[in-house]
């Protein structure tokens, strides 16, 4: 929400109402889109660690066995890289329905491919005595 409110009070543009408004709403798409990539990378990164520490610890279990501060380290882990995947599963289920929204319902190859698909996977090729 700090993004948006510093996006909207930093622009400052002169020219008609309307025309002010459609720059000041294209400023605050291509800062949210900054501001989305940025917090992908944060993302990424802090996926990336969890990661790297539990494929670690099972080299370690491989050679040795780990002791109890380690295996809680690795429950921490795993843990960690579900919830992860959890918030990134929903992120994508939400642009789904947004992409949805905007072309599902247009007569586009998307649509036609969506409903194709589901047609392939519903038809019944024969029936069996």
């Amino acid at each position: 929400m700090k993004i948006v409110h510093d996006a909207w009070n930093r622009f400052a543009v002169f020219g008609t109402p309307d025309a002010y408004l459609a720059a000041k709403l294209r400023f605050l798409k291509e800062q949210i889109k900054k501001w989305r990539k940025d917090v992908g990378k944060k993302e990424n990164k802090e996926c990336d660690d969890p990661i790297g520490m539990v494929k670690e610890l099972e080299k370690h279990a491989e050679s040795r066995p780990i002791s109890v501060d380690e295996m809680e380290i690795w429950n921490n882990g795993i843990k960690k890289i579900t919830e992860l995947e959890r918030l990134s599963n929903m992120d994508m289920k939400q642009k789904a329905r947004i992409k949805w929204m905007i072309y599902g319902d247009e007569n586009s190859k998307f649509f036609h491919g969506y409903v194709n698909c589901k047609n392939r996977r519903n038809f019944m090729h024969g029936l069996l005595n």
